[in-house]
């Protein structure tokens, strides 16, 4: 069963997209969301899932768009990780 709580960041998101700043997302998202059990767990996935090599990462990304509304920051992180493996070495910027 999925978890009843749902995505309650999106104000950060959009403020970070109207934003002028150069800071990366993550830091963003650390600094102007509260603190709480759920920003901290949530931070120590998306760190897991952005610095392991070891994932399968089709498995976990279908596993995390089952649960879209509560999980767009991870799936989007898996997204980059995936198309990243899938593009030629010599043609990344």
């Amino acid at each position: 069963m999925a978890p009843t709580f749902h995505f309650a960041n999106l104000g950060t998101v959009s403020g970070y997209r109207k934003s002028t700043t150069q800071t990366p997302f993550l830091a963003y998202f650390v600094l102007t969301t509260p603190d709480s059990d759920h920003k901290r767990t949530r931070l120590k996935t998306i760190l897991f899932l952005q610095a392991s090599a070891l994932l399968d990462l089709g498995a976990i990304l279908l596993r995390l768009k089952e649960h879209s509304n509560i999980f767009p920051l991870e799936i989007a992180l898996m997204e980059g990780k995936v198309l990243k493996a899938h593009i030629p070495f010599a043609r990344r910027a």
